[in-house]
């Protein structure tokens, strides 16, 4: 694991994950290591790849709150209904965290589920009060509830409060998008 970070901190996330594929060639039940990998491949944009290591780090250990968390968030736009059930699954294993509630809240969203979305990321935010990512959630929820004088507001408040958060590019457009 500290090779693959410094492989990645170096830029070199293909190092990294050589590093990793090495590793599980010689010790393939390293849940850890694997779940590494997953997250790696994520990040690198490989994401069926990614998908089929968290499949595998769940045969290990169905309750991994890390594979059933980043499993529902990378399939929230593709397969909403299953990262439904995965998020859920999450917050069985850790009922009181902000991040599954909102990848909870983001799949349910994707399956336009927009009002239990709105209790979810209520509920993230709730655990998660000032966290930008979350607040940029609810504007997209309100949004599709078809409130977006509420949404136009908080994202104002948002983007005044936060100058840098992932999103920060697409809650500009779709504030601009929903101002009158």
């Amino acid at each position: 694991l500290a090779l693959a970070n410094f492989e990645t901190t170096a830029g070199n996330p293909a190092g990294a994950q050589r590093v990793l594929e090495d590793w599980l060639a010689e010790n393939p039940d390293s849940t850890g290591i694997r779940l590494a990998l997953a997250i790696s491949l994520g990040i690198a944009g490989e994401t069926s790849r990614s998908l089929v290591e968290y499949e595998r780090v769940l045969e290990a250990d169905p309750d991994n709150f890390a594979a059933l968390n980043n499993l529902a968030w990378e399939t929230r736009k593709t397969d909403p209904e299953s990262a439904t059930a995965y998020a859920k699954r999450a917050l069985e294993v850790a009922p009181d965290s902000a991040a599954a509630l909102d990848t909870l809240a983001m799949a349910q969203y994707y399956g336009k589920d927009y009002e239990a979305a709105e209790r979810s990321i209520k509920r993230a935010l709730d655990a998660a009060p000032n966290q930008p990512s979350m607040m940029f959630h609810m504007a997209k929820i309100d949004t599709a509830l078809g409130n977006k004088a509420l949404a136009a507001r908080n994202l104002t408040r948002l983007l005044e409060q936060h100058s840098d958060f992932p999103e920060i590019e697409e809650a500009r457009a779709l504030l601009k998008s929903i101002q009158p």
